[in-house]
């Protein structure tokens, strides 16, 4: 049998069922044992003591994380380059290495220890940490004002894709052509916004609260959606290019 294809509506309604589906099972099952655990890392305790009696509490499950944790990094941290790249032939010797010092560049750029040390605290306490590494397109942009251009000028600007004319003028003036005649000739005036894209690659831990997967998945590749969701301002949702 031949699959139809699914027009836009019903691709939209599949992934928010599938989002769903995914906080539900979080929230019901992930999150109030998160919160648990929290608490224990935190010292909170809800239990009742008697009056004039010790009230103090015991942060084992901190003290423990704090303990380990330079154990655990040190797995991850002990050679000078958090990742290496091995050439398949002699021609690729070069290219391995410069692979390896980019990335061992982009993890300290991107302060890498920090967020491995975040990730692996997460993973101690909440028994889940997440490591997002992706490429971000900002995109900005800025107004510019022309006079005084001739239709060409004024083409050439525009055809630009990434400019987008605000409001434009013509008006026709007298001047003088390639063979030194007085002719009219229009001259046109404009404001253009222009965006300036700027990518940069990011790498950040992720909150184990703004992460969700399905409930049947063991692994991301079985998964049928795996959500990063967050709370952000009207101007960053605007700033990504989506129009709120």
């Amino acid at each position: 049998m031949q699959p139809e294809p699914k027009d836009e509506r019903e691709i939209q309604s599949i992934v928010r069922q599938a989002i769903e589906d995914c906080v539900d099972h979080v929230e019901a099952e992930i999150s109030p044992k998160r919160i648990k655990y929290q608490d224990y890392y935190d010292g909170n305790t809800y239990l009742s003591f008697e009056e004039n009696t010790s009230s103090c509490v015991s942060t084992k499950c901190r003290d423990v994380v704090r303990q380990v944790l330079p154990s655990i990094m040190r797995v991850f941290m002990t050679s000078s380059r958090p990742c290496e790249f091995i050439p398949n032939n002699p021609q690729q010797v070069a290219m391995a290495q410069q692979c390896t010092e980019m990335v061992h560049h982009t993890f300290q750029t991107l302060h890498g220890f920090k967020v491995l040390q975040e990730a692996i605290t997460d993973s101690l306490v909440k028994a889940q940490g997440i490591v997002k590494v992706y490429y971000a397109d900002d995109v900005s942009a800025k107004t510019y004002t022309y006079t005084d251009l001739s239709e060409d000028e004024l083409n050439y600007l525009t055809d630009d894709p990434d400019v987008t004319v605000i409001s434009q003028e013509m008006e026709m003036r007298m001047q003088l052509d390639e063979f030194g005649m007085d002719v009219e000739q229009p001259v046109f005036s404009c404001k253009v916004s222009k965006e300036f894209r700027k990518g940069e690659i990011r790498m950040e831990c992720v909150p184990p609260e703004e992460f969700y997967i399905s409930s049947s998945a063991s692994t991301f590749d079985d998964a049928v959606a795996v959500v990063h969701r967050t709370e952000m301002s009207v101007g960053d949702v605007v700033q990504m290019g989506f129009d709120p």
